[in-house]
């Protein structure tokens, strides 16, 4: 389980287990698009939601080292004194070394830079509905609706966020 910004359908992922099992049994996967988030809340969210819903940390059937935030990692993995950095200060040399690392990503170096991701935008801006099937619920695409009507799902969500 994991989140992207590039095609799902041809992104394979990159974390380190998952990676070894591509390697070991091949890239013949299907991917299967569970939310589209707008925003970081609603991603970290749902990822948490279904990372505890389906233990994927613990199931043989993920290669989650960690429940998804969005964001790579946990986020209380890595506060306060679980922290690599938590008490260290950093010195002029190892400032001046990230500064410089850094150089190499920045503007016209970035290869994102002066790109648009014209399938997401229009995607968008296209009408979507939420649907379920008492189990799982989608985010899909307006014209979409009726092949979902036709497996089984409903219109609407399995429950108003915040309030369970």
């Amino acid at each position: 389980m994991g989140k992207t910004h590039k095609d799902p359908f041809k992104y394979r992922g990159s974390g380190v287990y998952w990676l070894k099992h591509l390697k070991a049994h091949g890239n013949d996967i299907t991917t299967e698009i569970l939310k589209e988030c707008d925003t970081k809340e609603d991603l970290i969210y749902w990822g948490e939601y279904y990372s505890k819903l389906w233990d994927v940390v613990k199931s043989k059937e993920f290669a989650n080292l960690q429940n998804e935030t969005g964001d790579g990692r946990d986020p209380e993995s890595v506060m306060g004194e679980k922290n690599p950095n938590y008490g260290k200060k950093w010195n002029d040399e190892q400032r001046k070394r990230l500064s410089e690392y850094r150089k190499q990503f920045v503007g016209e170096k970035n290869n994102m830079y002066g790109k648009k991701r014209l399938d997401v935008t229009n995607r968008n801006k296209k009408p979507k509905y939420w649907v379920n099937d008492g189990n799982i619920e989608k985010f899909i695409l307006q014209e979409e609706y009726q092949s979902y009507i036709e497996m089984g799902y409903v219109r609407g969500r399995l429950f108003a966020r915040g309030k369970n």
